[in-house]
């Protein structure tokens, strides 16, 4: 799996989460939604120590690499990853939402089908850079449902679903 991605956003994700997870008086619990191989959710784990984390994916393959890589570090606070398919309903991911504390995604909406998007709003607004309309027309390349959509739709799905976006975080590879 090639870190790149990863290393580009993890800190300032990081620097975004400490302010929901570290001042919290007890353990939070967090879901992310499409963990990948598991790079963000480990490093995060090591950082944030009073977070129990709950990876995800979709792919057997990125689920072993999630496994191997928690075990490798011997991260605790990390659970064994489960099959999610967020396109799916809530009642089908096998988890209990109002156990969680917070429910995070990384470099998903971006590269899968809306419906994934839609699903995940379920249980800003401005054309990105050059850099990323050029990747979008490579992601639709090899998938036409998928890449960039309006940052928009994010908001407006959670606000069907009764959520109260706080923020949008920029990201340095997004700039």
């Amino acid at each position: 799996m090639d870190p790149t991605a990863v290393n580009w956003n993890k800190e300032p994700i990081l620097g975004a989460l400490q302010q929901y997870v570290s001042p919290a008086p007890r353990q939070v619990e967090v879901l992310e939604v499409a963990s990948g191989s598991g790079q963000h959710v480990t490093h995060f784990a090591r950082t944030l120590p009073n977070a129990l984390w709950q990876p995800s994916k979709l792919d057997l393959v990125c689920m072993q690499s999630i496994s191997a890589l928690t075990s490798a570090l011997c991260l605790p606070n990390v659970k064994p990853p489960v099959y999610l398919d967020s396109s799916k309903s809530w009642g089908m991911w096998g988890l209990k939402p109002s156990a969680l504390d917070l429910i995070i995604n990384i470099n998903m909406i971006h590269v899968s089908n809306v419906n994934c998007t839609e699903g995940l709003f379920r249980g800003a607004g401005k054309l990105p850079p050059q850099s990323n309309v050029d990747f979008n027309d490579t992601l639709r390349l090899r998938n036409p449902a998928g890449g960039l959509r309006d940052t928009a739709l994010p908001q407006q799905l959670a606000e069907v679903n009764g959520m109260c976006p706080e923020r949008m975080v920029e990201m340095p590879a997004n700039e």
